[in-house]
């Protein structure tokens, strides 16, 4: 098979169906979004009623 010419690459694409040509790519889209949150987890930025950002912090004391 050789390459395909202009027009008919156009003929075929106004032939195939929108959906089927669309999924690949929101698909695509959609894991690498998955994929960054998973290995990329990032903490929100909370803030109180007056706009003052909350720092999440642990606390541990020794029990003697």
């Amino acid at each position: 098979m050789g390459p395909i010419g202009t027009a008919q690459l156009d003929r075929e694409l106004a032939e195939a169906m929108p959906l089927e040509l669309a999924g690949p790519t929101f698909t695509g889209i959609w894991l690498a979004d998955a994929l960054d949150r998973a290995l990329n987890p990032q903490i929100p930025e909370l803030q109180n009623t007056d706009g003052d950002l909350v720092v999440m912090c642990t606390s541990t004391f020794l029990l003697e």
